[in-house]
């Protein structure tokens, strides 16, 4: 067919119909019968591959013709990886803006957050819609949480956080528990490589925390690694290595503790320590797990385990100080 119906979210987020036209290459035979071929992308004539090159503004042998060479060149230049990607650092954006803001304002935002050039939010989205691909993207973003209900729309061009018992941020961590790409789990670990907080600006300290909690909550769940407190204003995302000694924001350098345990966990009060290779948590100073209100007894109870080098960096940070006193 030389065009085809699909649904696209409008500048609004508001989901409309539109027809998307296809434009036939020299040389491509369309027919209704289903056993005549269609000749190969290696079968078009140099001239329109040469003008198909030059429309996607990258230099490109005539070979490299294929919808498929098309599509990896272009995600390459795409610092976000789906429109699904983008949801969290809207509604963080939003946030920061106050709760309510306009569509530029949150798009601006985002693109702070993602490090985004001028030319990388103006990279095009031939074929699908006629804003960049950045923009297109972030308005079915704002669609996908506008359907989950934690976001509204209450007039043009603006959105609104939807506020109840827990925050929207945590509502979608809960939405994306263990759904942690492979990819993810993949990425060599860093242990240490933490911005310092004393050349980063607060807004983006902020941001920067704030995305650590998300990603930790998506990977281990809302409830404490060593209690049973599932409730996501009494969770937070502790550092195994921490920031003071520059650890990482490293998903795999994080755990879900509840605020007695985070404290209780810290290098410098030791009240409760991790063995990196039996997983065991370890009350110390004869203290009791009903003491210290610990009902795991193993972090091996959670859905995915933290990176044990990191938990190697705890224990002999704790072990010091133990020792010390």
């Amino acid at each position: 067919m030389p065009f085809l119906r699909r649904e696209a979210p409008d500048e609004n987020g508001v989901s409309r119909s539109v027809i998307v036209f296809r434009l036939l290459p020299l040389g491509e035979v369309l027919t209704t019968a289903e056993d005549t071929p269609v000749p190969a992308a290696s079968s078009r004539p140099p001239r329109v591959t040469k003008v198909m090159a030059a429309a996607t503004n990258e230099p490109r042998s005539d070979s490299q013709t294929s919808t498929g060479n098309q599509n990896r060149i272009t995600s390459a230049r795409m610092p976000w990886v789906s429109q699904t990607a983008l949801m969290f650092p809207t509604l963080h954006a939003l946030r920061e803006l106050g709760g309510r803001a306009d569509i530029d304002a949150i798009a601006a935002h985002v693109a702070d957050q993602l490090g985004l050039t001028q030319q990388q939010r103006e990279i095009p989205n031939p074929g699908v819609d006629t804003r960049p691909k950045f923009d297109y993207d972030l308005a079915w973003a704002r669609t996908k949480l506008h359907t989950d209900g934690l976001v509204t729309n209450p007039s043009q061009k603006i959105w609104s956080l939807v506020e109840s018992r827990t925050t929207p941020e945590d509502e979608l961590a809960k939405s994306h528990f263990l759904k942690t790409p492979k990819e993810a789990e993949e990425v060599p670990f860093e242990m240490f490589g933490g911005e310092d907080v004393r050349r980063t600006s607060e807004r983006k300290v902020r941001t920067n925390q704030a995305t650590f909690r998300f990603d930790v909550l998506a990977r281990y769940g809302c409830e404490c690694a060593v209690c049973s407190i599932d409730e996501s204003v009494l969770i937070e995302a502790a550092h195994i290595v921490p920031k003071a000694d520059n650890g990482s924001d490293d998903v795999r350098n994080g755990l879900p503790l509840c605020l007695l345990h985070h404290k209780a966990t810290e290098k410098n009060v030791a009240l409760i320590r991790i063995h990196p290779e039996t997983l065991e948590v370890i009350c110390t100073g004869g203290r009791s797990y009903e003491e210290l209100r610990v009902t795991k007894s193993s972090l091996e109870e959670l859905p995915k385990l933290p990176n044990k080098e990191a938990l190697e960096y705890l224990w002999e940070a704790t072990g010091a100080h133990l020792a010390d006193e």
